[in-house]
């Protein structure tokens, strides 16, 4: 969220960011990379917490090795959404207020992916498994 809010408004702030936010190449860009960190980040989370489970007495099965990668990637990539939507769209509403929106965005993005990953993690463990 941290990184989001930061980046963003860095660029609005640098002028990079004009016109329809959607259509800029540095903010697709960004996404890109933040999409990407997240998948990468989610599967070696999932990768080691299996492991883990199964150094302690849990038994391996390639079909919950695949629910618990899959579920990893889906919740991350939901937040990761959710995250990045709200810093751009609450980035230029503050910007255009004329206020600075790092002190808003990064508390919001931060409470936001502590919170959201709980209820998008619990939420899709109940409905996969």
């Amino acid at each position: 969220g941290t990184i989001a809010a930061s980046k963003f408004t860095t660029m609005l702030f640098l002028g990079k960011v004009r016109g329809n936010w959607w259509e800029s190449p540095d903010v697709r860009h960004m996404v890109k990379i933040l999409f990407a960190v997240a998948l990468i980040s989610s599967v070696y989370i999932g990768a080691l917490s299996y492991a883990m489970a199964y150094l302690r007495g849990f038994e391996f099965t390639w079909l919950l090795f695949g629910k618990v990668i899959g579920l990893s990637m889906i919740a991350v990539g939901c937040l990761a959404g959710i995250i990045v939507l709200i810093s751009i769209i609450g980035g230029l509403w503050i910007f255009h207020k004329k206020e600075e929106p790092n002190n808003f965005l990064i508390p919001i993005t931060t409470s936001l992916a502590d919170v959201g990953s709980l209820f998008i993690f619990s939420l899709l463990v109940q409905l996969l498994f």
